[in-house]
């Protein structure tokens, strides 16, 4: 009786478990699209600020106005 009643059923759970494994892809590689969009965000903001850096005018002989005004800028 539990194998006519399985059989019969079985179509039905095999479309479950595909779908739920197909919400389940959809998930994860929305989760690992946002993941890599936020490192690519990160790795941008570290080439700014690098650039930013790497122009500033050294020789102004007060290293301390030369940090304040890096830090200035980095915050508009």
């Amino acid at each position: 009786m539990i194998s006519t009643l399985l059989a019969s059923l079985w179509p039905y759970l095999a479309g479950a478990g595909a779908l739920i494994a197909a919400a389940l892809g959809v998930y994860a590689k929305g989760r690992k699209d946002a993941s890599d969009k936020a490192k690519t965000k990160t790795a941008d903001d570290y080439i700014k600020t690098r650039k930013r850096t790497d122009d500033e005018d050294y020789t102004d002989p007060d290293i301390n106005a030369t940090r304040d005004r890096l830090r200035d800028r980095g915050e508009r």
